[in-house]
């Protein structure tokens, strides 16, 4: 999972003190401080219940995780790409 460009400031053992170059050249602190946790367990939490109701529906599940949505540029390459092509814009 991506981590966010935010330096660590916990003072916590376990802290990250990871370092990345930003998209600016810049080098910046990363860590894990969103909620993919959460999205993991939703998107699995999902995935499990509609393939145990799936005598009650029918069609294609897609479950899709946006990458980059922290830094608001996974959805644009996602529509960019060829992942995707039935929701890329006309």
């Amino acid at each position: 999972m991506d981590a966010l460009p935010v330096e660590e400031k916990t003072g916590l053992d376990y802290a990250s003190t990871v370092k990345t170059v930003n998209t600016q050249g810049q080098q910046v602190g990363v860590m894990h401080a969103c909620g993919h946790d959460l999205h993991m367990t939703v998107l699995i939490g999902t995935a499990h219940e509609m393939a145990a109701r799936k005598a009650q529906w029918h069609g294609t599940l897609m479950l899709i995780g946006q990458p980059a949505e922290e830094v608001i540029q996974g959805a644009s390459a996602m529509l960019a790409g060829q992942s995707l092509p039935a929701f890329r814009p006309a």
